[in-house]
């Protein structure tokens, strides 16, 4: 008889901390929100993280553009070539500079431009996005010589 009572206290134990389907729903509901949101906020820190370098990478793409920009813009910030001896290896220097520091570029048209004491190649570029730029050289210095 003892060892029934003792059957029935321990049924009793277990039926005590056996869950109702209920609360184990409830249970099972809370923990995938929990999940959900932790998933949720890791996601929106490697977000915030990819955003951050992308936005590092534009900016240090943009200042080294505008540092090539600047040179050769105009007139006054014109590209030089010290010590180049004739025209022919100054206008070979020019499509050079154009195909090193501007890649997709072509030259549409080359004009002679002087301007006072100094003389200057304009080139137009034909870009592959579709821009059209105008780039300057100083060719006072072997401007003439052959």
């Amino acid at each position: 008889m003892a060892e029934v009572l003792r059957d029935i206290g321990h049924r009793e134990q277990i039926a005590n901390q056996v869950m109702t389907e209920k609360e184990l729903s409830l249970i099972l509901t809370a923990r995938s929100r929990i999940q959900h949101k932790q998933k949720e906020n890791h996601m929106n820190r490697v977000s915030a993280i990819l955003m951050a370098l992308l936005l590092s990478s534009c900016a240090s793409t943009s200042k080294m553009e505008v540092g090539k920009a600047e040179l050769g813009y105009s007139m006054e910030n014109p590209i030089t070539f010290p010590g180049v001896a004739s025209e022919s290896q100054g206008v070979a220097l020019e499509y050079t500079w154009v195909r090193d520091n501007l890649p997709g570029c072509k030259v549409k048209t080359q004009s002679l431009i002087h301007q006072g004491k100094k003389s200057f190649d304009s080139l137009e570029l034909a870009c592959a996005s579709g821009q059209v730029k105008v780039i300057y050289f100083d060719i006072t210095s072997f401007f003439g010589k052959y």
